[in-house]
Parts: C-alpha cells; sequence; structure tokens
C-alpha cells in the first residue's frame, strides 16, 4: 500500500487524461481541480476537514474532488461535511464511517465498519454493495447496497425505497442517552461508543 500523503497529483480537468475524464463522469457535479490518487491507497488518520485542511496549507493544494483510481484504506472516519472535496473510489474502500454532508461521495464495494451517514440534503452519497452496521440518513441523496446493516431514517420528510428499522422519534427511547443530542444521534458520540465495542442500544430495546 501507498500512504495518501505521498502519491497524490494536483490535477486540473482541463489537463487530465481521457480515464481520468472517464471516472468523473459518474459526478452530477461540475469540477476544475482534482486530487488525484492510484494504486492501494492508505491513511492512517481520519479523511476529514481537519486533515483536509492541514494538508492543503502543508502541500500548498487546492482542489474540489478526491479520485483514488484504485482501493482506499482509511484507518478512521471518511467524513467530508463540506461542499468541497468529494470523493470517488473506484477500487473497494474501507473505513471506520463513510460520512457525506453537503459534497458528493461515490464508492464501489466496501466495509465500513461502524456506520454510514448521509447528512442533510445538499450531497449525495452512493455506494455498491458495502458492509457496515448502520445506514442512518438525514434527508440525504443516499442511495446504498447493503443487505444486513440497521436502518435509521433521522430525517423529518424522507421519502426512498428503504425498509427503516428506527426514525427519530425511536432514539430516544431506543438508544442510550450518551449518543443522543437533542432528539439526534451525536455521531462523535455514537462512533466512539460502537469503536469500544460498547452497546448503544437500551436494554430493552
Amino acid at each position: 500500500m501507498e500512504e495518501f500523503k505521498d502519491v497524490y497529483k494536483n490535477i486540473t480537468v482541463d489537463n487530465s487524461s481521457e480515464e481520468i475524464k472517464k471516472i468523473l463522469q459518474i459526478a452530477e457535479g461540475n469540477y476544475e481541480s482534482i486530487l488525484y490518487l492510484e494504486g492501494d491507497i492508505i491513511l492512517n488518520e481520519s479523511l476529514d476537514f481537519e486533515f483536509i485542511e492541514e494538508f492543503c496549507v502543508d502541500k500548498n493544494l487546492e482542489f474540489q474532488i478526491i479520485i483514488v483510481n484504485g482501493n482506499l484504506t482509511v484507518n478512521g472516519r471518511i467524513n467530508l461535511s463540506e461542499y468541497h472535496p468529494g470523493l470517488i473510489v473506484t477500487g473497494h474502500t474501507k473505513a471506520h464511517t463513510l460520512e457525506g454532508g453537503d459534497c458528493e461521495i461515490h464508492i464501489q464495494d466496501g466495509i465500513i465498519d461502524y456506520f454510514v451517514l448521509g447528512n442533510f440534503n445538499s450531497g449525495i452519497l452512493h455506494t455498491k454493495k458495502i458492509k457496515t452496521q448502520f445506514i442512518i440518513n438525514n434527508e440525504h441523496h443516499l442511495i446504498v447496497d447493503c443487505e444486513d446493516a440497521i436502518f435509521i431514517n433521522i430525517g423529518s420528510s424522507l421519502v426512498d425505497n428503504y425498509k427503516y428499522h428506527y426514525s427519530r422519534s425511536d432514539l430516544s427511547s431506543k438508544f442510550i442517552p450518551e449518543v443522543i443530542f437533542e432528539k439526534y444521534l451525536d455521531n462523535d458520540e455514537f462512533y466512539n461508543f460502537l469503536k469500544a465495542g460498547k452497546e448503544v442500544f437500551k436494554s430493552n430495546h
């Protein structure tokens, strides 16, 4: 595996190869700049706003979307809540969580250890066949292929084809108070409890 920080290319869409342009066709947004990585890529920390901000300052980079043409392993969370950058992975994805906000995320198959979260309705999160424990949707454009996960709808007006096990009105009665904040799941505490192997449900759920 090659380290994320060592093998990137910062390129414009106009100057990219036909292969990269073809990969980018899956995206619904318009992008001008790409952080491109190829092969088996590993990041030994979370791929989140804090990492990206420090990475861009340190390397003097600007990019609107990350393309991994290969496999991506993140030994932490993938938590992309801002409008940029988006993420496309053409191979297998492995991470603790997969969390999308205003950006768009497209992955193929993968193993997401704890949960997938689509948060609010500005972004897009699409996956092929994945394994995870929880799928959480908060009025997001969320399309996932996952058979065994627990589906939670924390939005107020969501219409899709998923059969949800729990809705927002169930959270306080079914989940322990430590992972609830103002009638919503506290994503950070939910992650911390799951990562520690602790029970997140009340005993009577």
